[in-house]
């Protein structure tokens, strides 16, 4: 990885767990992840990678369940990515913005349906593969919801064409909040009770990079589609009784 043109960081997931305190809604949330450069070690003389993180939250419970006196919480962030080492003429990189938004009532969720777009990159007949990755995401709410569903992800529309450096993408976010009726059906004990739909709005930004590559290049795509269970019953979000994990070969 020594000596490359740029070095391109790309988001590759992330954790968010509560410890020490109870969780809280979220309210808005933001995560960025900087190309890395190269800095020299005066002591040992070798080039170390430097990427530089930015994160943020509002978490916030003003529903009648939450502790309206205590709002203190404690969070661990985990983040993982993808450092790609590009050479000239051999890959290129560039970035778009892409931001979705809707607004939902007390009877009506609406699902927005996916943002079908695409990335334009550098018209060069050497590049013949390309892939799509995310570099920082953004979510905005008026007020702080219950979940239910949070889509954040950026599939592929159509492949690339080499002849208009263009790839075709779907931006799919999409917030979900608290379903009628989930009060008396989904979570024991007497909190339940007091859990119900809002209404709100939601704006939600990514930005996606594409990355195009010589023809000497070899592009894999798959996708893991599956589902969790974990039995909370407010366990500590770490323990083993809260958390269930499933390992997807690739």
């Amino acid at each position: 990885m020594d000596n490359k043109r740029e070095y391109i960081t790309l988001l590759n997931g992330f954790d968010l767990q509560a410890y020490n305190s109870e969780a809280e809604k979220p309210q808005a949330l933001y995560l960025i992840v900087a190309d890395a450069i190269q800095v020299p070690s005066p002591s040992t003389g070798f080039v170390k990678l430097r990427l530089i993180i930015r994160a943020g939250a509002v978490l916030n419970c003003t529903t009648p369940e939450c502790c309206l006196l205590n709002h203190k919480v404690s969070y661990k962030l985990k983040v993982f990515y993808l450092i790609a080492g590009l050479e000239d003429k051999k890959c290129a990189a560039s970035q778009q913005l892409f931001t979705t938004g809707h607004s939902w009532n007390k009877e009506v969720q609406l699902k927005q349906p996916p943002l079908r777009d695409f990335i334009e990159g550098t018209l060069d007949a050497g590049y013949k593969k390309a892939v799509v990755g995310i570099k920082s995401f953004t979510l905005v709410m008026d007020k702080d919801h219950w979940m239910i569903q949070w889509n954040n992800s950026v599939d592929l529309r159509y492949d690339y064409d080499a002849g208009k450096a263009q790839i075709g993408v779907k931006i799919n976010q999409l917030f979900v909040d608290w379903k009628q009726g989930m009060n008396h059906s989904t979570i024991p004990g007497p909190d339940a009770s007091l859990s119900f739909i809002q209404r709100g709005w939601e704006i939600m930004n990514i930005d996606a990079e594409m990355l195009q590559f010589t023809e000497h290049t070899k592009v894999n795509d798959q996708q893991i589609i599956g589902q969790m269970h974990w039995a909370g019953h407010n366990e500590p979000a770490g323990s083993a009784n809260a958390v269930m994990v499933n390992y997807k070969p690739f």
